[in-house]
């Protein structure tokens, strides 16, 4: 191995954190914003024979995004029938509605990506509010829960609300759960639903359909 000659190791260091300092520069955008050509330079060799890549720091940005947003807390309800378990009666609810007795029901559906996209989770949540607006005693045995081919994904018991009283519910969704492609909301019977909705966000390899 040769060694290097104390001058030499200065200038060999002093040339290392002279690139680095460049390379800092150009990744910030500096010579840019000044009205200069941005550097472009590709990785340090250090002394050590370590390599430092300028963008390192950088997060990588998703190439294919694959977002559902979607929010109800109005109009008519459109449930899926193949999604109730026994007992639970169809649209007979509409949002905010302050009847008793009636089931609240309806379905979220959305597009799926193709297997062939090959796309990685990072949010798959559903979250829907419940609110005593018929201000009776009757919701006090109230529960509601998702569902998906009559079978329960998840179920809760209502809180004893007061007069116009808020509650609110969420669950994280398995990405087989998303490859469903839906989910049902069943609130019985004496509990309105002001607000049910999905949120999926997935990074995709290749571009979705």
């Amino acid at each position: 191995m040769t060694s290097l000659s104390p001058s030499s190791a200065r200038t060999h260091f002093g040339l290392a954190r002279r690139a680095l300092a460049l390379a800092a520069f150009a990744a910030l955008g500096f010579g840019a914003a000044h009205g200069q050509t941005p550097i472009t330079a590709g990785p340090v060799e250090l002394a050590t024979g370590a390599l430092v890549h300028p963008q390192a720091h950088r997060p990588m940005l998703c190439p294919h995004p694959y977002v559902v947003n979607i929010n109800k807390n109005a109009g008519p309800t459109a449930v899926n029938a193949a999604d109730l378990p026994p007992g639970a009666r169809a649209n007979e609810m509409t949002y905010s509605d302050t009847r008793v007795n009636k089931f609240f029901t309806d379905t979220i559906a959305w597009r799926l990506p193709g297997k062939e996209m090959c796309c990685e989770y990072s949010t798959a949540r559903v979250s829907w509010t419940v609110q005593n607006k018929a201000n009776n005693s009757l919701q006090t045995n109230d529960s509601s829960g998702l569902y998906f081919n009559g079978q329960p994904v998840v179920s809760f018991a209502i809180n004893n609300l007061p007069l116009n009283g808020t509650q609110v519910f969420s669950h994280t969704l398995t990405p087989a759960q998303v490859q469903n492609g839906r989910i049902t909301l069943v609130v019985q019977d004496d509990t309105a639903v002001t607000n049910f909705s999905v949120q999926i966000q997935a990074c995709c390899v290749r571009p979705t359909r």
